[in-house]
């Protein structure tokens, strides 16, 4: 049963780990796309603006208008990190979604006995009643008694 648990831990890792790549990959492209799109639509503001006003003027404006998107970055980057913290607040209290546990919580529950439906009742109530830093230290525990047992 364990290895079977494990394969599915495994599987679960691997195909994560694909699809951040995958992820990544077409964000990166997507913003070296954008880049290259701004940057031609700044040359052609700057082309439009420099046959009617001139190159000075066109300079002036186009940085202007650089400059008034970084401000309005700079704004909502500062707006968001004031407001982050009553975010972070007010999802303290909800729970974690148990979709990445569903297929070993399957794998356990398919066992026959009631001992083991009863222990996997007792361990998800007690896991959801502790903090994530809680879960590593009783998890980092309970490594150093598993390896100490198997040395012996």
């Amino acid at each position: 049963m364990m290895n079977r648990i494990i394969a599915l831990l495994k599987g679960g890792v691997s195909r994560r780990l694909r699809q951040f790549g995958l992820d990544a990959g077409a964000l990166a492209f997507a913003v070296l796309t954008g880049c290259v799109a701004i940057g031609f639509a700044t040359f052609a503001a700057y082309e439009l603006i420099r046959q009617t006003q001139g190159r000075v003027a066109a300079a002036l404006i186009v940085g202007a208008a650089w400059g008034l998107v970084s401000i309005a970055t700079w704004i909502s980057i500062v707006w968001r990190s004031r407001t982050a913290p009553r975010r972070n607040a007010a999802s303290a209290g909800s729970t974690p979604s148990d979709a990445g546990l569903a297929p070993v919580l399957q794998a356990m529950a398919a066992a026959e006995t009631p001992q083991v439906r009863d222990a996997l009742g007792a361990a998800i109530h007690f896991g959801r009643s502790l903090s994530p830093a809680e879960s590593l230290a009783l998890a980092f525990a309970a490594g150093l008694l598993v390896g100490r047992r198997r040395g012996e």
